[in-house]
């Protein structure tokens, strides 16, 4: 688990961060989102001592960072940026060896592992492990890089704007990707993003900055919801629509259904999906409706307008117009 207390980043008089403080816990994933220079990335830097904080603490289980060697400490977090580039005169087998050799693992245990991570991320060594970074596409290139950050298993992994250059398609496919790897139950994840659909698709909490500071933090709904003030609510307009329904989960959403009963014959939808994600796959499936099984065994008989009416009654619940 990462814990950031009161920490804050100083350049003269100007306080790029703020007395921020968040907790990230093992198996979860945090994202700081926020204004343009708000110290999303200042702040995630902090955390492996790529800059140094003026004020605060920062723990990782438990112990203080200040402590520890920096380059010791940074062979225990795997890191991956928009910026932080393959070496371009290593292959990918290379580049996804440099960590494990570094901390003595033997060269069995090295290209097992690689083989491993690369296979799980779509880029096989057999056809990938040969090739240097310049013959990647850019999702592949990102791939490795992932691959990189993972290798050693990690306890934990900082992101900043990792898929902001690739196209939608790809960004989408990767984060899919890094959603069904295993292990994440033992890692904690700390992510900067501008996209905030990507933030609300990854983010068990999500920490909004603006100036330095944090402004409100929690889960998606709660910001969307239940926001502290007219900045957090306006902060989230332009994409509202698409940003609810995939805060919502339709676990979240029975509490605003109907029960009906069918027989087991019936197709019944048993994963926990967001409301978008629904929508989305009625759509791609020409389904007019479906039915879902809620972890208490009750079954809803499920259409588009009924998913999206179940947003207007939460929006009601808590006032949000």
């Amino acid at each position: 688990m990462i814990q950031v207390n009161r920490v804050s980043k100083h350049y003269g008089s100007i306080k790029a961060v703020n007395r921020i403080s968040f907790e990230a816990k093992l198996g979860s994933t945090t994202v700081l989102v926020g204004t343009s220079g708000s110290g999303k990335t200042t702040t995630l830097k902090t955390i492996n001592r790529l800059i140094e904080p003026s004020e605060g603490q920062i723990l990782i289980d438990g112990k203080d960072i200040s402590l520890q060697k920096p380059q010791l400490l940074r062979r225990q977090i795997g890191y991956v940026s928009q910026n932080n580039g393959l070496f371009p005169h290593y292959t990918v087998r290379q580049n996804v060896a440099i960590v494990p050799s570094l901390i003595g693992w033997s060269a069995e245990k090295t290209l097992q592992r690689s083989e491993e991570i690369l296979e799980q991320l779509l880029i096989p060594m057999a056809q990938f492990g040969h090739k240097f970074p310049k013959e990647l596409s850019g999702g592949q290139y990102q791939r490795v890089a992932l691959a990189r950050a993972l290798v050693t298993r990690p306890p934990v992994l900082l992101m900043d704007e990792p898929f902001g250059a690739l196209d939608p398609v790809t960004r989408q496919q990767i984060r899919q990707e890094l959603k069904s790897l295993p292990g994440h139950p033992e890692r904690s994840i700390v992510l900067v993003t501008h996209d905030l659909a990507e933030a609300i698709e990854l983010g068990d909490q999500i920490v909004v900055m603006d100036r330095g500071k944090c402004l409100q933090q929690g889960p998606a709904s709660d910001l969307l919801f239940k926001p502290r003030d007219s900045f957090i609510k306006s902060f989230f307009d332009t994409q509202r629509f698409q940003l609810e329904l995939s805060a919502v989960t339709l676990e979240q959403a029975i509490h605003y259904l109907h029960s009906n009963q069918h027989s087991t014959s019936t197709k019944i939808e048993t994963r926990n999906l967001t409301l978008w994600e629904t929508i989305t796959l009625m759509e791609k499936e020409n389904l007019t409706s479906l039915y879902y099984q809620s972890s208490s065994g009750q079954i809803f008989q499920l259409t588009i307008p009924i998913l999206l009416s179940c947003i207007s009654q939460i929006k009601a619940k808590y006032g949000i117009t």
